[in-house]
């Protein structure tokens, strides 16, 4: 086809074109078949050019204006002959200054589809154009709008907020220096400790290197400005309009996010980082709102510890998540809970009787039972304790109440929850004496250290003890430790009685070595409760080196649950371990048993649970304790035998190679004097 035969009707007229001119908007007709481009009259009078080009577009690309992007100009043409019926790019000219948008739009098709005609369209953008485009992304959330001119040197206002504008207005419509504007702007709103960190993250030296990164496009950064006497957050967004890999233009926009922070920070204060739902914090919030009355429930997970120990800590995780969810829908819209630690669990029910409950604590269960199948993890199930609450009540009392009653059915095998009773307040009110009494009883020495001797079987020598703590009372009356230790375990004051066991023990050992010469090994029991103490081994380690003894002599206990529940347990112990202490696992057998859990962890001893002793007899029971010696002694670790009680078992333990023996067999716990006695009666000391 030639140049005379294209249909110059098709043609806008010259009126129409230079009011497009006045747009900065060019027109041009593209036919694919021929390779040709016609430009309008005023588009090749505009661009001083010729109308026609064959071999388009190539030759448009290389005598035209777009030399810095002909492959660009030349992908353009080639998508538009694909399928589309529009296309669209941002073309910049051989200088790199200017920039329009090449726009193609199928007129005519063929019988096949392919483009027999292509309207074609440029638009100018400079640079204010092109910026306003790009601020559209910003433009919702961002108040404050500035076009910058790195190369000049220069800042334009697109939108300036009224503080911004009552402050600075008059400075920034002067179109001022960037780093002259910046610093002002800095030093008079930004809050002290931040104007150094804010001036040199805003600094083009900093930018400029940021987008030396071609893949880098915006940079967003957070900071605190003075407003009315308080800090309020302020987010800056920098969008880069220069050639890839430089900095020469940019969008800058501010924007107030200080209410954004503020609702971060709230959902960030209420939600449990482990579970990834509402934490105690929120329930406590909600309840002191809640008006009205219902009912308060404490909910623990039996064997929960197994989860931790056969499938893993992080399986465990996922396991406590997935009873967050459980709890959450089951209270969801007739109450609220939060995650208090571990696998403990509080909630609020708006309910009004105890019926309903029970359906809601029965629904609870069976989704765990059901979980628990799906899962595959050893059986787990929730315990509840529930009391009733109403507005004004003190959130610890009643969550005091319902821990009780939850406490009263903790080795139930039938219940799984149980209401607060009348009587059980006599049962707080103990709990609350002890507490009570705790400072005083310690400061007068209410706490006595008793000791239950440790022997070798083939000599029958004392070998070493176990300390164990006893409390008597002014009148007398001695407290059991069942009834004492869990109570201290549960407010944290067992720390402290811990520590106080553990320096009595450690001055009496010294005491004992310069009266008869002779020191042998008394262990103390750290509780489940004092592991989770950050500073625990450097506690422990002063106190020894404050009385002088090698830390060796007085080994530390820790329960078999406690350490396989503890996930920070092998850290702690290889602590212990460099701090010269030796670990004896204590109650081995009472629960769940792993001897891979001592592989893993700087453990010298293990003591046997009399649970186990006493299937000494049984066929299983003899072959049982058998191999677990043998293994356990080629792990390296020493084997003492707990609650021995008759002749026949200190005979096999001793056949099987069992390295100590505990029990009533040889002594049962004694006052300190009596222990003393006994200490250098071994070897035949008078005083």
């Amino acid at each position: 086809m030639s140049f005379e035969e294209i249909d110059v009707r098709r043609e806008m007229d010259l009126e129409s074109q230079m009011a497009l001119q006045a747009l900065k908007i060019h027109t041009f007709r593209f036919y694919p078949k021929e390779k040709l481009i016609m430009l309008s009259e005023s588009t090749a009078r505009h661009f001083g050019c010729k109308r026609h080009y064959e071999n388009a577009p190539d030759s448009v690309a290389d005598s035209f204006v777009f030399s810095k992007d002909k492959e660009k100009n030349n992908r353009t043409y080639q998508r538009i002959l694909e399928g589309p019926d529009t296309v669209s790019e941002t073309l910049r000219t051989a200088d790199g200054n200017r920039f329009y948008r090449l726009a193609l739009s199928v007129m005519e098709r063929d019988e096949t589809g392919f483009p027999t005609i292509v309207g074609g369209v440029l638009e100018y953008y400079d640079d204010h154009m092109r910026a306003v485009e790009l601020s559209k992304v910003l433009s919702d959330d961002y108040s404050s709008m500035y076009f910058v001119d790195f190369i000049k040197d220069e800042v334009t206002p697109y939108r300036m907020a009224d503080f911004i504008n009552d402050n600075y207005g008059q400075q920034i419509s002067s179109r001022p220096k960037y780093g002259d504007v910046m610093k002002n702007y800095i030093i008079h709103e930004v809050v002290p400790e931040e104007q150094a960190s804010v001036l040199q993250m805003t600094s083009y030296e900093n930018l400029s290197k940021y987008f030396s990164d071609e893949l880098r496009r915006s940079f967003v950064y957070e900071f605190r400005v003075l407003r009315d006497g308080a800090p309020k957050f302020i987010r800056a967004k920098f969008v880069n309009l220069s050639e890839e890999g430089v900095l020469s233009r940019a969008v800058v926009g501010f924007a107030d996010v200080n209410t954004e922070k503020a609702e971060a920070w709230e959902r960030l204060a209420y939600i449990d980082q482990l579970t990834g739902g509402w934490n105690y914090t929120f329930y406590s919030e909600q309840l002191k709102r809640e008006g009205g009355t219902g009912y308060v429930v404490s909910a623990d997970i039996k064997a929960f510890k197994l989860v931790n120990s056969v499938c893993g800590i992080s399986k465990g995780d996922d396991i406590l998540r997935k009873i967050s969810i459980i709890i959450d829908n089951a209270v969801h819209g007739c109450g609220f809970y939060g995650h208090l630690n571990a696998d403990h669990f509080v909630f609020f029910l708006k309910v009004d009787s105890d019926e309903t409950v029970a359906k809601v604590l029965d629904e609870i269960n069976r989704n765990i039972e059901f979980m628990v199948a799906e899962e595959g993890i050893p059986k787990i199930s929730p315990y509840f304790g529930v009391t009733r609450w109403k507005a004004g009540m003190r959130n610890q009392v009643v969550l005091s109440e319902a821990n009780t009653a939850k406490h009263r059915i903790k080795s139930s095998k039938d219940e799984f929850y149980a209401f607060f009773r009348q009587e059980d307040v006599e049962r707080a009110l103990e709990i609350k004496f002890i507490e009570d009494s705790f400072e005083k009883a310690l400061e007068n020495k209410e706490f006595k250290i008793w000791y239950q001797p440790k022997y070798d079987p083939d000599s029958l020598e004392m070998i070493g003890a176990e300390a164990l703590v006893r409390w008597l009372r002014p009148d007398g009356q001695l407290v059991s430790p069942g009834k004492f230790i869990p109570i201290f375990e549960s407010n944290g004051m067992i720390l402290e009685l811990d520590k106080y066991v553990f320096s009595n023990v450690c001055e009496r050992q010294i005491d004992w070595e310069k009266k008869y010469g002779r020191i042998i090994p008394i262990s103390v029991n750290l509780s489940r409760a004092s592991l989770y103490f950050n500073s625990i081994v450097e506690d422990y380690g002063r106190i020894a080196d404050f009385i002088g003894i090698d830390p060796k002599y007085v080994p530390l206990e820790i329960t078999e649950s406690a350490a396989v529940g503890n996930g920070e347990i092998k850290e702690l112990a290889d602590k212990f371990y460099d701090a010269g202490f030796h670990l004896h696992i204590d109650d081995f057998g009472a629960g769940f048993s792993s001897l891979s859990t001592l592989n893993m962890m700087r453990f010298d001893t293990l003591k046997l649970d009399k649970s186990i002793i006493d299937y000494i007899g049984d066929h299983a029971g003899d072959v049982l304790l058998k191999h677990t010696i043998a293994m356990v002694k080629d792990l390296g670790l020493e084997v003492i035998a707990e609650g021995v009680e008759v002749k026949e078992q200190v005979g096999f333990l001793r056949d099987i190679g069992c390295d100590g023996i505990q029990g009533f067999f040889f002594a049962k716990p004694m006052e300190e004097d009596d222990f003393e006695k006994s200490l250098y009666a071994v070897k035949g000391m008078t005083k």
